[in-house]
């Protein structure tokens, strides 16, 4: 048993479950189509959230690239590139500390404004 499963795992545990314990149990037809087609949901949703987090990893990583070169050119301000203090700077250390403590942003290989 694991303490912390990801949510791949626990989805196709529950598909097991549904595979080995509830559908032997099932001796009509129509329910067992039932089965199969929540069999199929779990399946897919499993394979699903296995890639949630590196895309949220990856549109991360856009959209702080993406505020980096605003910021960088000056006009999100109205002030010279020189002002450190403006509103996307502001942006900029609220997400660097959200992405750098947040554990799923954090753990190894995430290049996450860095």
């Amino acid at each position: 048993m694991l303490s912390k499963p990801t949510t791949q795992q626990v989805l196709l545990d529950c598909r097991r479950e549904l595979l080995e314990v509830i559908d032997p149990a099932v001796s009509d037809p129509t329910v067992k189509i039932a089965i199969q087609m929540l069999e199929n949901v779990l399946r897919n949703c499993a394979e699903r959230s296995a890639h949630e987090i590196a895309w949220m990893r990856d549109e991360s990583n856009l959209m702080v690239g993406y505020a980096r070169d605003v910021k960088s050119s000056g006009t999100c301000t109205g002030r010279p590139r020189t002002h450190r203090r403006g509103p996307m700077t502001r942006v900029l250390v609220r997400m660097r500390s959200f992405f750098t403590t947040c554990p799923v942003f954090s753990s190894p290989g995430v290049a996450i404004l860095r």
